[in-house]
């Protein structure tokens, strides 16, 4: 009987399996990089690598707590693996069925290889866990998102800094510190007005958070002058909220 190709590269596997010797050591080290990379994976969901969304989003609406992109990829990675294993333990009559999340079940397939090279849809298996691991790690991997951060007062040429950072190094090698101070000062001179939505999302993209909510309420406690129409300024904003930050220190 004539030995079954690999079901990802095609080679012939020399014996009963659907996946060749190399395809095998390709699908246990993307298992094992599934598992390590297991926590990024979560951080990122929960925006803790501080990241950029990778999404478009209204200004009007206010940052969602999680990264919708990485939940995607989170998901989808796990919902792959759940297929595997369950594949892979049904054949497996000895071992008892992965419990938990990406880690568990990437761990166990891993130490199940000789039963996930038996299925006829190996191949499959490797190939698609290739595109979900490949996906993930894009994720995890992404360039922080950054925001123009003034001028080199050395040579001149534009900043780009991470949203949050305090400082940045220009490409001519001089840092710039106290960039949210210096955010702060030019958006107040632009002093631009808008609703509380509007100003808030203004003021997310130069990397200054202040919610749409803690405006709305300032400004119905009579802590802010509503301009005419109907609108805020965001020189009072910035200078009630620099009072704000100073109070809590």
């Amino acid at each position: 009987m004539t030995a079954p190709a690999c079901g990802s590269c095609g080679s012939p596997t020399g014996d009963s399996s659907y996946l060749c010797t190399g395809c095998t050591r390709d699908l246990a080290a993307l298992l094992l990089q599934a598992a390590s990379i297991a926590p990024d994976l979560d951080d990122a969901v929960a925006k803790l690598l501080r990241r950029g969304s990778g999404g478009r989003r209204s200004e009007a609406d206010a940052p969602l707590p999680v990264d919708l992109a990485a939940s995607d990829a989170k998901a989808d990675l796990q919902h792959w693996l759940d297929y595997c294993a369950l594949s892979t333990w049904r054949r497996a009559t000895d071992a008892a069925y992965p419990s938990g999340g990406i880690a568990s079940r990437a761990t166990w397939l891993a130490a199940h290889l000789t039963v996930v090279r038996q299925h006829p849809y190996a191949g499959k298996m490797l190939d698609k866990l290739r595109e979900q691991v490949r996906r993930a790690l894009a994720v995890v991997d992404r360039k922080p998102e950054r925001a123009p951060a003034g001028l080199c007062d050395n040579c001149g040429r534009q900043l780009l800094a991470e949203l949050g950072a305090d400082s940045v190094t220009c490409a001519c090698g001089m840092t710039v510190l106290a960039l949210q101070d210096k955010r702060r000062e030019r958006a107040a001179a632009a002093d631009v007005l808008g609703t509380a939505a509007e100003i808030s999302g203004a003021l997310t993209k130069i990397g200054i958070s202040i919610p749409r909510g803690t405006i709305t309420s300032w400004g119905s406690r009579g802590r802010l002058t509503m301009r005419p129409g109907g609108v805020y300024a965001m020189s009072d904003v910035l200078a009630l909220h620099a009072q704000s930050q100073r109070v809590r220190g």
